[in-house]
């Protein structure tokens, strides 16, 4: 509760995050895609990361997602094609805790 009061987040309408680099100095940027990404459980989210997401019916433009660093895929079962991006981005926000977790009890 309360976290997105402790996470920075942006909102980029254009979807212009690459153009906006030096915002985002040092950070990787993980789009998330609906088919054909890394699966989450596989992706390296761990480090400075900058998490894009898009709208559930038009995702991320093809720009952005070409200019990203990696492309993210959350693993589903048909029949479900998509998921509502508040609950994709809560999935890929929990995967990168997981994994700095992880990487920290090392």
């Amino acid at each position: 509760m309360g976290s997105a009061f402790r996470l920075p987040v942006a909102r980029v309408p254009d979807g212009a995050a690459r153009s906006r680099s030096r915002d985002l100095d040092g950070l990787r940027i993980a789009a998330a895609i609906g088919r054909g990404g890394t699966p989450m459980s596989e992706a390296d989210l761990t480090g400075p990361l900058a998490l894009v997401v898009g709208g559930e019916g038009s995702g991320l433009p093809d720009a952005l997602v070409a200019s990203a660093d990696a492309q993210i895929t959350i693993p589903m079962t048909p029949p479900v094609e998509s998921l509502n991006v508040s609950v994709a981005a809560a999935l890929l926000v929990f995967e990168a805790r997981r994994q700095r977790a992880r990487h920290e009890d090392r």
